[in-house]
């Protein structure tokens, strides 16, 4: 029995008295180690429906421009992992003239499709399972599930293997994309809460981002709006902060960071001080909130010279 598009949990079914399987002939099968025996099941229910769609985001002229700060930074060859959102889908779209690229990624997007579709992508270049699709699940459109159902080149693996960052770092130039909800001026992002509300999970946003940094020529980029507006207020808000909010989950710590890119640029924090990463992000932040982040900056002590003057920070 394929567990079709879901993450499969075969490294975990022993650990369960009793399991149940539900049963949906508009599943698509797909390959790798992503089958369960029947005798397997408690008990079987059959329930056919559709698989549940996630039509491709439209992309934005922020989105593009993201993307287009990213792309160039992407070798032939690369090795990609990309999420859901209208920025992974900006960022296929400006990776369409690329050569020779991989696919090793937590969820399988249109974007990947598109990508082997156009010939940029092919997995010949891959040192870690070469000539395959490799994810733990797919969310996607109708026509994503097609191409899925049945295809030899796609390998789902359990969460435990497909998501260990020893086995992503296999990948020679890993590039990892992800984004993120904030990110304060030393590079901590919070991915997954606001303030200590839980607001999504952490997903492979850490395994990925240490697979790429483990990876010969690997790059990890958090890709990011710079602002955002607050539901609340209707206030247009930096994502660029000072601080996390209070409460906020820590993701991905400060040492993990390594590009991170907005609209207005793309910065490499890596090997970087506090010093450093702080002017780095704050050249990247909307222009309306770049002095009152120079301001905090300078209170706590990132900076010792006004950058208004001809001291340097």
């Amino acid at each position: 029995m394929s567990a079709g598009v879901s993450g499969n949990f075969l490294d975990i079914l022993d650990r369960f008295e009793e399991v149940y399987f539900e049963v949906n002939e508009y599943q698509p099968t797909i390959h790798g180690q992503n089958f369960y025996h029947i005798s397997q099941a408690t008990a079987v229910v059959e329930n056919h429906h559709p698989v549940f769609e996630i039509p491709p985001e439209p992309v934005t002229e922020v989105d593009r421009a993201i993307a287009e700060n990213i792309a160039p930074l992407v070798e032939d060859g690369s090795t990609i992992q990309l999420g859901i959102g209208a920025v992974p889908n900006a960022i296929g779209e400006c990776l369409l003239g690329k050569k020779h690229l991989g696919c090793y990624t937590e969820m399988l997007p249109d974007a990947i499709m598109k990508l082997f579709e156009a010939g940029a992508l092919d997995n010949s270049m891959k040192t870690f399972h070469r000539y395959q699709f490799n994810a733990f699940f797919a969310a996607g459109s109708a026509e994503l599930y097609k191409w899925l159902d049945g295809n030899p080149a796609v390998c789902f693996m359990p969460l435990s293997y497909n998501n260990d960052p020893y086995n992503v770092a296999k990948n020679d130039k890993m590039v990892a994309i992800n984004s993120t909800l904030e990110i304060d001026l030393t590079g901590q992002c919070c991915s997954e809460s606001l303030g200590p509300f839980q607001y999504t999970a952490t997903g492979g946003q850490v395994d990925f981002t240490r697979g790429a940094w483990m990876s010969r020529g690997g790059k990890a980029f958090i890709a990011i709006h710079s602002t955002a507006v607050d539901k609340k207020t209707g206030e247009r808000i930096s994502k660029i902060v000072p601080q996390l909010k209070p409460g906020a989950a820590v993701t991905l710590t400060r040492t993990d960071i390594m590009y991170v890119a907005t609209e207005y640029g793309v910065v490499n924090l890596k090997g970087k001080s506090i010093r450093e990463r702080a002017r780095a992000l704050i050249s990247i932040a909307h222009p309306d909130f770049r002095p009152e982040l120079k301001r905090y900056a300078m209170e706590v002590r990132y900076f010792f010279f006004d950058e208004a003057t001809d001291g340097r920070p």
